[in-house]
């Protein structure tokens, strides 16, 4: 598990990465979507405690499910979160949405990183924050297992060349060469190279 403060450096990594939307909208894919890229459905939408942002008044089942769908149907590709704005006036606070990201950070996406790095405690800050980030963005379970070539080069404490394999699909970068590369998988491969420094 991390420490509190490693948890907090955690939440404001993927906060940056990802966003932090206190509306419904669609990811590129189609998914309706919340708070720090925090995938909903229908049913668990109904469990969050949204409020009518001009009123501050809790959203009643009926209304969640309303605005889900109008969502939903909004959707084309291309369209920004903020595109989905004016679909609903439901809004999520932060600080639930903060607290949910850390909720589901310790009971989903650090033990799936847990399980293909036994030693992930021991691992430099630096190691432990590309990897989260990574889950988190393309899933744990198969997403994650699936960059097992990263995942071996780090159980065997290689940091620098585990550096060079942090990339996700993104259209228009070579994941062979870095200087295509994003701004989120730059920082992931500049992150994992300052482990170096540091063991």
């Amino acid at each position: 598990m991390l420490t509190a403060d490693e948890l907090d450096q955690v939440c404001d990594t993927l906060i940056e990465h990802e966003g932090l939307i206190p509306w419904l909208y669609c990811d590129y894919r189609g998914f309706v979507t919340v708070g720090v890229g925090d995938k909903v459905s229908p049913s668990s939408v109904l469990t969050m405690p949204f409020v009518h942002m001009a009123t501050g008044v809790g959203a009643t089942s009926e209304e969640k499910s309303t605005a889900f769908v109008r969502v939903q149907d909004f959707f084309k590709k291309g369209l920004t979160a903020g595109a989905y704005r004016a679909c609903s006036d439901l809004r999520l606070d932060a600080a639930f949405c903060r607290r949910r990201l850390q909720y589901r950070l310790n009971s989903e996406f650090i033990p799936a990183v847990e399980k293909q790095c036994p030693q992930f405690t021991y691992f430099p800050l630096q190691v432990k924050l590309v990897l989260i980030d990574i889950c988190y963005n393309v899933g744990g379970g198969t997403g994650f297992a699936a960059f097992d070539y990263l995942i071996a080069l780090c159980n065997s404490g290689q940091f620098g060349a585990a550096a060079e394999h942090v990339h996700t699909k993104k259209d228009g970068e070579d994941p062979k060469n870095p200087a295509t590369w994003g701004k989120r998988n730059t920082w992931r491969r500049n992150t994992m190279l300052a482990a170096v420094v540091v063991t």
